[in-house]
């Protein structure tokens, strides 16, 4: 097997390329993972509200406080990965010329 030659102007896309595939990867991760606990209607702590009253209102109020910062999340996720894909494509490009 032939040894590739790098010059060293290529260097820094390329380390650039390898930073951002595991950030691709874990917003990959997190969105699946936050699609599951919505499906499943599970929510992390960073989700849950405490709340003095235990009124209907206040329980429909909470679940939909819940869900609607899950949503959000996973919205966010999908712009994060978007962002990295296009670093990533740029990234390749440059790596490939």
């Amino acid at each position: 097997m032939a040894a590739i030659k790098i010059l060293p102007s290529e260097t820094k896309s390329i380390n650039l390329y390898e930073s951002s595939r595991p950030k691709f990867m874990k917003s990959c991760a997190s969105i699946y993972f936050n699609q599951q606990h919505l499906a499943k209607k599970i929510f992390p702590n960073c989700a849950k509200i405490k709340t003095l009253y235990t009124s209907p209102a206040t329980y429909i109020t909470k679940k939909k406080v819940q869900t609607g910062h899950m949503k959000y999340e996973i919205k966010f996720l999908y712009m994060k990965k978007k962002h990295v894909t296009k670093k990533l494509m740029y990234y390749s490009c440059a790596k490939t010329e």
